[in-house]
């Protein structure tokens, strides 16, 4: 059977650390995870084991902590492997901003945030609990959202008036947050002013100015007024990214394909992958048959499609698989 070995190139699409492990995630401040023989560690950028295979989940460092599960609980560690806040929680968010997002179990699932040494910031008092972003954050209450503090008092309260509440709210983003109200979405600043309409089938968050959103089975893009600014075309689409959105558009007769346009929504390299991924420090991943390889913001191929999996690039180096057997 054949599988796939996961490895990291440079730019130049050079191996730095040669295919290897079974499962890999993008290297975050200085480390990635790797599984290796039926557990989870992490390596640094040449490729050398600095924590030893030993977890049965690992997730990428933030703030220097990086979530692991050890048997069916969450903890945090440090850059040396080293439990900070030992495995107690149901499931753990990355840090943000000093804290992070838990789940316990007492007489039912709750969720408060911690801090980098585990003291309890914010008790577990709500049934959901997403990061910190742009000092709010969303929480969910007996099924109403809103958004608190970093205090973790009420910043935006659920409104009291069960047709205007929030059904789902997302975090902020470039000052506005989406939320979900009598099944559309629309905007909020952070004061909890709506000030887009509910009207969207879907959409993502705001990035570089624009937000994703989706009108009946085709995406566009709105600015933080609501304008339509490039409308619904596409059948697929990703949120802008280096100045950059990948679009999927219709190939009469065959199979669509991905391209990327710009702010103004011109098609400036033009559909003909397979698939691809957004942009990152400068180049995409782009799949040609069945093969990724990736592309330079002209669309010129500068690493030639040769891997079976590719993922955007982090802090210089790219994770990708090569079929192995």
């Amino acid at each position: 059977m054949k599988t796939l070995k996961c490895g990291f190139i440079n730019q130049a699409g050079a191996w730095v650390i040669e295919p290897q492990f079974g499962e890999a995630e993008s290297f975050s401040e200085g480390l990635a995870p790797v599984y290796v023989d039926g557990k989870w560690g992490y390596v640094d950028r040449i490729g050398s084991l600095v924590i030893q295979p030993q977890f049965n989940v690992a997730r990428g460092f933030a703030g220097g902590r990086a979530s692991v599960r050890d048997g069916d609980k969450w903890g945090y560690i440090n850059q040396f492997g080293g439990f900070m806040i030992q495995p107690q929680f149901s499931s753990a968010k990355s840090f943000v901003a000093g804290l992070a997002a838990v789940r316990v179990h007492i007489d039912d699932q709750r969720e408060g945030y911690v801090d980098r040494e585990g003291y309890w910031v914010i008790h577990f008092e709500f049934d959901s609990a997403e990061s910190f972003s742009e000092g709010l954050a969303a929480v969910t209450v007996d099924q109403k959202c809103g958004y608190i503090s970093e205090s973790g008092s009420w910043a935006i309260e659920p409104h009291p008036i069960a047709a205007k509440r929030f059904i789902a709210a997302r975090s902020f983003s470039e000052g506005l947050a989406a939320v979900l109200i009598g099944g559309q979405h629309g905007w909020i600043n952070h004061a909890g002013t709506v000030v887009i309409k509910p009207q969207i089938n879907g959409c993502e968050s705001f990035s570089e100015g624009l937000a994703l959103v989706w009108v009946g089975n085709r995406c566009g893009f709105i600015n933080p007024q609501g304008v339509q600014t490039i409308e619904p075309q596409f059948n697929y689409a990703e949120s802008f990214s280096e100045g950059l959105a990948l679009v999927r558009v219709d190939n009469p007769g065959a199979l669509s394909k991905c391209g990327w346009i710009n702010q103004a929504g011109a098609l400036v390299i033009p559909p003909q992958f397979n698939s691809g991924k957004s942009f990152a420090e400068g180049l995409a991943p782009v799949k040609v048959g069945e093969l990724w390889g990736y592309i330079n913001q002209a669309g010129v191929m500068v690493i030639p499609p040769q891997f079976g999996e590719a993922e955007s690039f982090s802090e210089g180096l790219a994770l990708v698989g090569v079929v192995n057997g």
